[in-house]
């Protein structure tokens, strides 16, 4: 009964068969069922006890192929499925009640999809022949998030033959360099105001580190204490500088970025700070994976 639970209005998750009474009716083409009783027979009597190690591992590889190339054909119904709708703004909402994610995740599988089917080709197509999975499919289609159609396909197609073998943090490397070679421009352009930023926050750093004064973000300058080995070595997380315990808490004058403005500018600037990141690590080689 509304206003019987104690969650605010707009956490409450409407039931799936009231907004998508179709899901709930099976409209599953005879194909699609006949191959998942298949696999679902044949993963269930799938033998692993006693098999050596090298024999377990090549299976893991071959289920993990097998897992990629669902996912691809998944991406392309869920592409697809946002195509034919006649009401966009809802489709995020609809895969999400479908498959049981939150609407922001939605959000990215739908903008993932497309960009697969449209502007990434070979990306899909290493998808499809169980090369790579999602993730290091999204990879690819972060950094080229912010090119244009033509550019993203060329990008895609050098990225074709540099795909294979590689691990997630190789492969958003190798995107990255292949994306300020084809957009230079554009790639110097979206970097002015990070390395703009970068040099704001290593002026800030040095400050705190040798004081007497230093910037904490309101302009005014702010009376510090050098920084001494123990605060130094407080807090040593991998990839990052941290001052602060952790359990303290942010600071009162931390600021609060919401999730979406940080996924929003990771989505559009991901190439320029991975590369950030790695000339960070180039210049500190301790920092390095």
């Amino acid at each position: 009964m509304p206003g019987s639970r104690s969650d605010p209005p707009e956490r409450t998750r409407p039931a799936v068969g009231k907004v998508l009474p179709w899901l709930e009716t099976g409209e599953d083409t005879d194909t699609l069922a006949e191959l998942e009783a298949h696999l679902t027979a044949t993963l269930r009597d799938l033998a692993v006890t006693g098999k050596p190690r090298g024999g377990l591992l090549r299976t893991a590889r071959r289920l993990q192929a097998m897992a990629n190339q669902i996912r691809a054909a998944q991406m392309a119904v869920i592409a697809e499925f946002d195509r034919a709708a006649e009401q966009p703004s809802n489709v995020a909402l609809e895969v999400s009640l479908g498959l049981a994610i939150s609407k922001h995740t939605a959000q990215y599988q739908i903008g993932l999809a497309q960009a697969l089917t449209t502007r990434l080709p070979q990306t899909l197509a290493a998808m499809r022949r169980g090369e790579i999975d999602s993730w290091k499919a999204s990879r690819v289609y972060e950094p080229t998030a912010v090119l244009s159609d033509a550019k993203a396909r060329e990008v895609d197609a050098i990225m074709a033959v540099r795909i294979p073998g590689k691990d997630p943090a190789g492969l958003r490397r190798s995107v990255n360099r292949v994306v300020a070679k084809v957009d230079p421009e554009g790639y110097a352009e979206r970097m002015v105001p990070l390395l703009r930023q970068f040099d704001f926050a290593r002026r800030r750093l040095t400050a705190r580190m040798t004081g007497p004064v230093m910037d904490s973000g309101d302009g005014a300058a702010t009376a510090v204490e050098p920084m001494t080995d123990k605060e130094f070595l407080w807090e040593p997380v991998r990839g990052r500088w941290s001052v602060r315990r952790r359990e303290e808490e942010p600071g009162v004058r931390a600021t609060f970025l919401p999730a979406r403005w940080v996924n929003q500018e990771l989505l559009h600037h991901g190439a320029e700070i991975a590369l950030l990141r790695d000339l960070y690590r180039d210049l500190h080689p301790a920092q390095r994976d």
